[in-house]
């Protein structure tokens, strides 16, 4: 989907709005670098209901862009949904975004220019025209803006200054204490972090108790996102880890007297925590990040991504596995949080002469590890029939400290683990 050099500046503009609609990351390269007065007619409008959607965080498809545009009132309806079909369909988004998107920009100068000219011929008829005026427009016109980006002398004093300072950035432990010795302190604002396993290898323990260290411990607000445990099953879990108490007891409904008592006992601090549960099935990233900043919560923990649902239409599974695993990138840069995210690994695994996971076993797409600042491998003997047994956590990605691996007791019967650490070989 390339154009002719002497092509109409819309098509430029057509394929800009394609790109923004098949890819959220080309849809906020394309809402931070147009310039508004570069588009005109049902572009300006279908444009002006992109703006809105990036700054809702609403992530944007063909679909959801078609639903916004529907949504919004528009005088000239019909011409908007022509041109929106016709952006939709021109095909997969264009290589050469970054072209269109300085053409764009040569054409809304043009534009200010002679809007600057028509302003000139009139100031020159006044009885005293205002130079400075002028020039103030002229740097509108050149798009000159102070501090938007900063060089690396107006950061270092600041950043040398933090140097000298004690460690503290807002890492938050994970409860693992050798895991968070492998992670510098913990999880940090901003960061994808992944924990991949096969099912039945206790991704779900480890994510809960992640989730009740933040919420109980770190006194941290904690969305807990359940799309395979309803919230009865998750209480079921948090009870049993954080009273020791039978798990199979609290399922079957046959808890003994004295353990009511151990339960009653630490009610208080059961229910201080500021730990929230989200169950909503096929729940999707604009529905987290919704729940998140209604919270405020400081920790996102999903289980598990391969459950999550999703806007708009996709040519591949893979294509869809890896769409959600960007959006929740962005989330936690937008957000300035952790977001812990649980993954299903391929079946291969079990296969393999070794059976421990690897990076490239991560289920249906690539990108996953792409975007992932931390995955952790949970590595669990598939014939151990036993709920207290050993496990390993394989630290295989850390994008800002060192690999190693985190020996584990997991207990089953419990819903907890405890973690022991051992240098990589």
């Amino acid at each position: 989907m390339t154009s002719p050099l002497y092509a109409p500046v819309e098509v430029s503009a057509s394929v800009a709005l394609c790109c923004a609609a098949w890819s959220d990351t080309a849809a906020r390269r394309v809402v931070a670098e147009v310039a508004p007065e570069a588009l005109q007619g049902p572009h300006a409008a279908i444009f002006e209901v992109l703006i809105g959607m990036a700054e809702r965080d609403v992530p944007i498809s063909p679909n959801s862009l078609a639903v916004e545009v529907m949504r919004s009132p528009q005088p000239n309806m019909p011409e908007v949904l022509a041109a929106l079909a016709e952006i939709t369909t021109l095909g997969e988004p264009d290589d050469m975004l970054g072209w269109h998107l300085d053409r764009l920009a040569e054409h809304a100068t043009r534009v200010r220019l002679r809007a600057l000219a028509t302003t000139t011929a009139q100031m020159a008829e006044q009885d005293e025209p205002s130079v400075e005026l002028l020039r103030s427009k002229l740097d509108d016109v050149q798009q000159v803006r102070t501090g938007t980006s900063p060089t690396v002398a107006d950061l270092l004093d600041g950043h040398l200054q933090r140097l000298e300072s004690p460690l503290n950035d807002r890492a938050l432990p994970t409860g693992i204490t050798d895991l968070d010795r492998l992670l510098f302190g913990g999880l940090r604002a901003g960061q994808l972090a992944i924990v991949g396993a096969r099912p039945g290898a206790g991704k779900s323990v480890m994510l809960l108790a992640a989730a009740r260290h933040a919420a109980l411990r770190q006194d941290t607000t904690t969305l807990f996102v359940s799309l395979e445990m309803s919230q009865q099953e998750v209480l079921d879990r948090y009870l049993a880890a954080e009273t020791r108490t039978d798990l199979a007891q609290l399922i079957q409904r046959e808890v003994p007297e004295e353990r009511w008592s151990v339960i009653a006992r630490r009610l208080t601090d059961l229910t201080a925590g500021r730990l929230h549960l989200l169950d909503k099935p096929r729940c999707t990233v604009a529905d987290i990040a919704n729940e998140a900043r209604a919270t405020r919560a400081g920790l996102v923990v999903v289980d598990y991504l391969q459950l999550m649902g999703s806007v708009g239409r996709f040519s591949s599974r893979q294509e869809e596995v890896s769409a959600l695993s960007r959006s929740l990138k962005l989330l936690a840069r937008d957000l300035e949080i952790p977001v812990l995210v649980a993954s299903q690994l391929n079946r291969g695994t079990d296969s393999r002469a070794d059976p421990k996971p690897r990076l490239s076993d991560l289920r249906e797409s690539g990108a996953i590890e792409q975007d992932a600042d931390v995955v952790a491998l949970l590595h669990r003997d598939p014939h151990d029939e036993f709920l207290g047994t050993t496990a390993e956590l394989i630290l295989a990605k850390n994008r800002s400290g060192p690999i190693g691996t985190v020996d584990l007791a997991f207990e089953g019967h419990y819903a907890s683990l405890a973690g022991v650490y051992r240098e990589a070989s």
